[in-house]
């Protein structure tokens, strides 16, 4: 099994620890270069739908897919170019469909494309969603109560916006425009993360992080229809997180987030537990560096429930590399 090259270097970390929690033990697998060869100058994206699906955008702006169906493998050869983008893409699955939202690569609109989960076939082309944004980074996506769609992404003067389908009215679904939030806000200069944990105790909770211009992570969570304040979390990054919420029965109530260390090339990640309310400290991922954010997803069900899927960028190959974990 391949590792990562690494290159030696004085590492300085600057992740801070925080000691409100404790994480549950989890055992890695180790990392391994995905099948197919391609290799990327951006983070990719993963998402759950009839499996794992994990997105990347090429040297040439292209986008391509691999799935892992439950119980099976890879499909080894790269699928696409599903369409352009310059940045990475966002996707969710929502309403059994899987979700997948771009930055127009010459208008930085945001554009969209579903995947028939029961067919497998495609939309026939981008839509693009309702709206004025700009935005000149990636995006981030989560499913708001299963049914609508939630769409984060930051406007050309550095705040956070965030759109929801309104899946009342199927034949007008982009109902809203971009909203801002209207407490303080940070500024940020990269993409952005979401997730929804369904099994959560409270209002099955919207969790979206950032990390602001100054490189701090922050979270922001929406529960009962209403947003909270933007709560900085501890952590030194300079690069987009990633988050997943573990699903399984046992451990229900789990955020998992994810981060590149800002001087270190290192991987970390900390849990937020939604049943005493509390973060845990961070945790160093064994072996390997990375050049870009990661991506994360968690199977939910069926054969692989359970299994935490990790993804980076190979610090000197760009070659795309995973990890898991089974619960």
């Amino acid at each position: 099994m391949r590792t990562l090259k690494l290159v030696s270097l004085v590492i300085v970390v600057q992740i801070i620890l925080i000691s409100e929690g404790e994480a549950r033990e989890r055992v890695w697998a180790g990392w391994a270069p995905m099948p197919g060869g391609l290799t990327t100058p951006h983070a990719v994206t993963a998402v759950v739908n009839d499996g794992l699906f994990v997105f990347a955008v090429d040297w040439w702006n292209q986008i391509w897919y691999q799935h892992k169906p439950i119980g099976g493998e890879w499909n080894g050869a790269w699928i696409g170019p599903l369409g352009f983008t310059d940045v990475p893409v966002g996707a969710h699955n929502a309403d059994g469909d899987l979700h997948v939202f771009v930055k127009g690569l010459d208008d930085g609109r945001v554009w969209e494309r579903i995947q028939d989960s029961a067919s497998g076939t495609w939309s026939e082309d981008w839509v693009g969603t309702r709206g004025t944004l700009v935005t000149d980074r990636g995006l981030g996506a989560s499913a708001y109560d299963h049914w609508s769609s939630a769409v984060f992404a930051r406007d050309t003067a550095g705040y956070p916006r965030w759109l929801q389908e309104d899946d009342a009215t199927p034949t007008t679904p982009w109902d809203y425009i971009w909203q801002r939030w209207g407490s303080w806000i940070p500024r940020t200069d990269k993409a952005m993360a979401a997730t929804q944990n369904h099994q959560a105790r409270e209002n099955h909770p919207l969790s979206v992080f950032l990390v602001s211009t100054e490189n701090r992570i922050y979270r922001n969570v929406r529960q009962s229809g209403k947003w909270g304040p933007w709560i900085e979390i501890g952590g030194i990054t300079d690069k987009a997180p990633a988050v997943a919420t573990d699903y399984t029965f046992e451990y229900r109530g789990e955020d998992y987030l994810f981060v590149k260390g800002k001087d270190d090339n290192a991987m970390y990640y900390k849990t937020y537990n939604w049943n005493t309310y509390s973060w845990s400290q961070w945790h160093t991922f064994p072996w390997g560096i990375t050049r870009e954010g990661l991506a994360a997803a968690e199977l939910s069900y069926g054969y692989d429930r359970g299994t935490l899927y990790v993804f980076c960028i190979g610090k000197d190959d760009y070659q795309i590399y995973y990890n898991f974990t089974i619960d």
